[in-house]
């Protein structure tokens, strides 16, 4: 494996790394940090904790997809 191509899995992993921080802390904090801060609730609880739990879910999601990218680099 060339070293370009070792380059290029580490940053392919971590660009799928840095969406899961992403969407974990749009989705799955900031969310319910306004609905428990804001006086006035805009949304239902149970929406509001549903979209936090797959934002969650889906961060650990991405996180596993690179490291199984990261599985290349040994291979």
């Amino acid at each position: 494996m060339t070293l370009v191509r070792t380059e290029q899995i580490k940053l392919t992993a971590t660009y799928l790394n840095g969406i899961a921080i992403t969407v974990f802390g749009i989705g799955g904090l900031t969310i319910p940090f306004n609905l428990y801060s804001s006086a006035a609730l805009t949304a239902s609880p149970w929406i509001a904790a549903t979209i936090s739990v797959v934002c969650f879910a889906a961060s650990a999601v991405l996180h596993l997809a690179g490291k199984r990218v990261l599985r290349e680099l040994v291979e």
